[in-house]
């Protein structure tokens, strides 16, 4: 499982897109998260025509995580039903209110279960600390296991553990200026990651460029923008 990115972004920072992540298994591509412009950005990179399967796992239900998840299912459902194309989020109701009568999520596999496999990868959602029905995700395939924070002001202490055991491969977290009821600052999470442990540790949905800059100068991972 290599993750890349089309936007590490938050909600205001434009320069970098909406925060929303990608990768392969085979042809099948999955999606962490899709917000605004997002689905058109994969459309431009050419990766839906390389996929003959599309999965999304929605970590919540802010437009900059799903404010293009709605032409998606447009796409998939009405121009090219004959490729498969489903949504992995606990709350199908929460997210058909979000999208609306626009949008509707019947034509579309949506799954609620909390934990599941799908092609070989499985997949546990755990809430996070944000709005109501957010999540963050741990992911396992036959060779890499990881945890995406979503939006989330707390750093999962699961996620920080097996990260020091050396079972997780890789820990994504949203960090902010500082921390607050919605994100988890970035000096905290400074603080919080041990010196051997930071190649491991990646920033997110960051305020600015320079909070890559700056994580990148501490030894801190970075996504892997596309």
């Amino acid at each position: 499982m290599e993750l890349k990115f089309l936007g590490c972004g938050d909600s205001f920072c434009f320069a970098l897109g909406n925060n929303a992540a990608f990768f392969f298994e085979g042809d099948h591509l999955y999606f962490l998260d899709m917000g605004q412009s997002i689905f058109a950005k994969a459309l431009e990179k050419g990766l839906i025509a390389k996929a003959k399967k599309v999965t999304v796992f929605v970590t919540h239900c802010h437009l900059d995580h799903i404010g293009s998840l709605g032409e998606a299912v447009t796409y998939f459902s009405v121009f090219h039903p004959e490729i498969p194309f489903e949504i992995v989020y606990p709350n199908k109701n929460f997210l058909a209110a979000r999208l609306g009568d626009l949008y509707p999520l019947d034509k579309v596999a949506v799954h609620e279960e909390l934990q599941g496999t799908i092609d070989g990868v499985s997949y546990r959602f755990v809430l996070a600390k944000h709005i109501p029905n957010s999540y963050a995700i741990f992911l396992k395939d036959g060779a890499t296991y990881l945890y995406y924070s979503g939006d989330n002001a707390t750093l999962n202490e699961e996620a920080v553990k097996l990260l020091r055991e050396g079972t997780l491969d890789a820990l994504y977290q949203d960090v902010a200026k500082a921390t607050f009821a919605y994100h988890f600052g970035f000096p905290d999470f400074v603080a919080a990651i041990p010196e051997d442990l930071k190649s491991k540790a990646f920033v997110m949905h960051v305020p600015s460029p320079s909070y890559l800059e700056e994580a990148k100068s501490l030894g801190f991972g970075v996504p892997d923008l596309l």
